[in-house]
């Protein structure tokens, strides 16, 4: 008998912990021990109630939602990653008893903060409205490595309160952002001992609306590998723009912008650089060792009143060197090139060690009697020496 009632109870126990009701609308699918929750396109208006604790991955794309309240399950503690892309989401709600303060050493704290998602790693909120992400977001999320908010309105990188106040947990290595509205990459958006990125190592700004970039702004993404700055409003590049502590940055990505002068120094501290994109700019020339422009500013057409070099960054100059010797593939095609012996000694250097991509589409934009003629057959015909 104590064998049957032994067997009944742990019957019981495993119905109890195993039997779950998949909220209606939704579909519940197990993978091992990937518990998943799909509700896309049920035009919700908000997160469904009843979700099954044991829950790890929840999706709830292309819906109605407003508003995303963090208190919609309080015994979820599996959960790891998170997709609420395509909704109308223009605030995110964490719990009312987390608060914030400035202590006496100025260093915003937030108080009675408990982990409501100890394991999410993964939070996708492509395409929604958001404009600011509310303080104290990072201690709820404490292991977050992957943040999405491509293709929303943030307005300026200060708005996702990323420094000051972020836990001993500095886990994020990927944030998009890119198709916001960001005009701008100040040096207080990201030069921070403090801020929450000092293991991140993919960095999406594309398609934003930047045309200035502080120097020295990423100084303290320690572990950076790759910074996406495609399809903006850049003019120009000054000095240490891409210097980090680290000096791990492998690819910078500029297709598609506006520049047409960069500083001697742009490039300076990256020793480990392999991947640069140039392309679709308004650049005329490139000196082969530092890929600065050959020509002297227009500084009427620059913003008046700006430092190329910081003052607060001089000793830059003593610390980081330009040593591009390790870059591996250079896109420079459709750019405004000038085709003289000045340009061939730029084609020559980078031929030899193979480093530009689809060389054979560059073509001539001045002089006149060379335009749109490949730039490898024009400086054949200078007969440069």
């Amino acid at each position: 008998m104590s064998t049957f009632l032994y067997l009944l109870l742990v019957g019981a126990y495993i119905t109890k912990t195993t039997s779950y009701t998949c909220p209606s609308g939704c579909d519940c699918a197990y993978y091992n021990s990937i518990h998943t929750l799909e509700c896309n396109s049920q035009d919700l208006q908000e997160i469904p109630q009843n979700i099954p604790e044991w829950t790890t991955l929840l999706e709830l794309d292309a819906n109605e939602l407003t508003e995303l309240d963090l208190n919609f399950c309080d015994v979820c503690i599996y959960f790891e990653d998170f997709s609420f892309r395509y909704n109308r989401i223009s605030n995110i709600i964490i719990k009312k008893n987390i608060t914030s303060r400035y202590d006496k050493s100025r260093n915003l704290r937030c108080q009675d903060s408990t982990s409501i998602f100890p394991r999410v790693v993964n939070v996708d909120l492509k395409g929604n409205l958001i404009q600011k992400l509310p303080k104290c977001l990072w201690f709820v999320w404490p292991v977050l490595k992957i943040l999405d908010l491509r293709e929303n309105q943030i307005r300026s990188i200060q708005d996702l309160n990323l420094s000051g106040y972020f836990s001993s947990t500095n886990s994020m290595e990927e944030l998009y952002l890119g198709g916001n509205r960001i005009s701008q990459l100040i040096r207080k958006d990201l030069y921070s001992r403090t801020l929450a990125l000092k293991r991140l190592r993919i960095l999406d700004l594309s398609r934003n609306k930047i045309h200035t970039i502080d120097s020295g702004v990423f100084t303290f993404l320690d572990e950076i590998v790759d910074v996406n700055l495609s399809d903006n409003k850049i003019g120009f590049l000054s000095d240490f723009t891409f210097v980090t502590r680290g000096e791990k940055l492998e690819t910078i990505s500029l297709r598609r912008n506006y520049i047409d002068w960069i500083s001697i120094h742009a490039f300076a501290g990256l020793p480990n650089l392999k991947r640069l994109d140039l392309s679709y700019n308004e650049i005329s020339c490139l000196r082969p060792n530092t890929f600065s422009t050959c020509q002297v500013p227009n500084l009427n057409l620059l913003i008046p009143g700006l430092n190329f070099v910081n003052p607060e960054l001089v000793h830059f100059h003593r610390r980081f060197k330009v040593n591009l010797s390790g870059l591996q593939y250079l896109q420079l095609r459709s750019n405004k090139w000038h085709c003289d012996c000045q340009l061939g000694d730029l084609i020559s250097e980078q031929h030899s060690t193979s480093r530009i991509v689809q060389q054979t589409l560059l073509k001539c934009y001045t002089p006149m009697e060379y335009q749109n003629r490949s730039l490898s057959s024009t400086l054949a015909l200078l007969n440069c020496q």
